[in-house]
């Protein structure tokens, strides 16, 4: 599954604090985001967005507190400054 092909009744696991998985049922799909009942994801990251808490991808936000596994989104365990490098990284490409 890509994510164009992420569609409505899918499952998809969300990751909390990238250590707790929880299966959701995808509800509705945007142009950027995937919709899994009261909790939004970006379509390209896989990041939790909520706004209230200051959670999204780079360049608005560039902190979460869960996300969803893309397909074709290599994931990896990082040191906290290859975290923070990465993230840098991230953020000045979308400026």
């Amino acid at each position: 599954m890509t994510k164009t092909e992420i569609k409505v009744g899918d499952r998809v696991t969300r990751w909390l604090a990238g250590t707790i998985p929880v299966e959701l049922v995808v509800s509705g799909v945007t142009d950027d985001r995937i919709v899994c009942g009261s909790w939004e994801f970006d379509k390209l990251t896989g990041a939790e967005i909520d706004e209230e808490l200051g959670w999204g991808p780079p360049p608005k936000y560039g902190v979460t507190g869960s996300f969803i596994k893309m397909p074709g989104v290599q994931y990896k365990e990082a040191t906290d400054e290859e975290a923070w490098a990465s993230f840098n990284s991230a953020c000045n490409k979308e400026e």
